[in-house]
């Protein structure tokens, strides 16, 4: 059986550059190269809900590593939003590693 993976998680790790830049880069046109005009405008509104979420979140410093933190954020992005993958979580933990460095 095949699995098509969902739109959001594709546009998350497009959109930062998870596997294609050294280091997180936002670039929606990859979004769209991707998924086409049509699929990348309905999902842009749920990326930047997730982007968003994740430039709030606040790690406790105090009681997490970096790398406690970079999984924390992935978890927390999920719960907010289900249809996240594997694969999106990890770009997400990537993308929080450099933003909290």
């Amino acid at each position: 059986m095949i699995f098509r993976r969902n739109d959001l998680s594709r546009a998350v790790e497009l959109h930062l550059g998870f596997g294609v830049t050294p280091n997180p880069r936002e670039d929606f046109a990859r979004v769209v190269s991707a998924l086409g005009d049509r699929r990348a405008a309905a999902v842009r509104d749920e990326l930047d809900a997730v982007l968003y979420l994740l430039g709030g979140l606040r790690p406790d410093w105090s009681r997490m590593t970096l790398a406690d933190a970079s999984k924390w954020a992935g978890q927390e992005t999920k719960r907010s939003f289900p249809a996240l993958d594997k694969r999106a979580q990890e770009a997400i933990a990537w993308a929080a590693t450099y933003g909290w460095r």
